[in-house]
């Protein structure tokens, strides 16, 4: 049962959740480290498959457990996934074994290599890293598209949408 720290000292929690890694488990603690969102709304990708119309070869920045990987290798897409977690990479890479249509890479998608045929960049990608992805895809030259699902401040950001509250600070 919770208990109720409102009215008195609690610092001697705030040392325990601290100190236990606050409650979170290493997965969790991992997941953050690297950022990582996964996408678990099939609508979401499929907006995602739809805005990319994925064709030939596409680039996935953090695939993670592989949902949009798939989505795009289905869509008639042939994927090279990136992962830097070795666990999911793993575990794409296990579960995708037989399809000739992925390849997972175990590694930091932005010290990849760029293709030399023409290619596109879709991905959920790891908020931490969101601006070197962008400048790696603005320094590839085969580059023919990137669709990126971004967090909403980074979006806002970047299209000069500032929100209500930066007109007044």
């Amino acid at each position: 049962m919770a208990q109720n720290y409102a009215h008195g000292n609690y610092s001697h929690t705030q040392k325990q959740v601290r100190n236990s890694g606050g409650g979170r488990t290493p997965a969790d603690r991992r997941r953050r480290a690297l950022s990582q969102n996964f996408l678990a709304d099939r609508h979401a990708v499929d907006l995602m498959i739809k805005a990319a119309a994925p064709e030939g070869l596409v680039l996935e920045p953090g695939s993670g457990p592989g949902v949009l990987t798939l989505a795009l290798a289905e869509a008639g897409a042939r994927v090279i996934g990136y992962e830097i977690d070795p666990r999911l990479a793993g575990t794409l890479a296990a579960r995708t074994r037989d399809d000739p249509r992925i390849e997972v890479v175990r590694g930091d998608f932005t010290t990849a290599r760029v293709p030399r045929e023409p290619f596109a960049v879709v991905g959920n990608i790891p908020y931490s890293i969101t601006s070197r992805i962008v400048d790696w895809c603005l320094r590839a030259r085969e580059l023919t598209s990137a669709t990126l699902l971004t967090q909403r401040e980074y979006a806002r950001k970047r299209t000069g949408d500032y929100g209500r509250w930066s007109l007044v600070t």
